[in-house]
């Protein structure tokens, strides 16, 4: 009696192929979207942080220092260490006017490593002369986050 021959036929092995196709399809984008979800996140805290600095700078009325953070365009003197996800692009400051101040992030600034629905996007987070502060940007509202609606 002849033994069966064992493993997989060649169709088996093409369902398989394409059963990881299909769910490779819906898993990339998915994964896309959720990472710029979490990096706008990132970003948005590290911008929290500038706020923190503006409103202490102010308070103690240091204004010189704001200046020079605008100026540099490199803001740590206002808690500005810095991001790998992009760079502070614009620095506006008018505190010794109307006490207004604007810092606006841009993502993949520089070569930055970012993912693709959010490269090259904005986030800018603004103090009026009343010192109340707002978030815009023109992310996706999906990968908005949501603290930005709250500021």
């Amino acid at each position: 009696m002849k033994e069966k021959a064992r493993g997989f036929t060649l169709i088996e092995l093409m369902i398989v192929v394409a059963i990881i196709g299909i769910l490779a399809a819906v898993a990339i984008p998915a994964y896309q979207q959720y990472v710029a979800r979490t990096q706008a996140g990132v970003v948005f805290g590290e911008l929290r942080s500038v706020r923190t600095g503006v409103e202490t700078l102010i308070a103690l009325q240091r204004y010189a220092l704001l200046d020079q953070a605008e100026v540099l365009g490199s803001p740590s003197s206002v808690g500005w260490t810095g991001s790998n996800l992009g760079d502070i692009t614009t620095v506006t400051n008018n505190v010794t006017g109307d006490g207004t101040w604007q810092v606006e992030f841009t993502f993949g600034h520089n070569g930055a490593p970012v993912s693709p629905p959010v490269n090259g996007r904005l986030l800018r987070i603004t103090r009026d002369a009343q010192g109340t502060w707002s978030c815009t940007s023109n992310l996706n509202p999906n990968h908005r986050p949501q603290a930005c609606d709250g500021l």
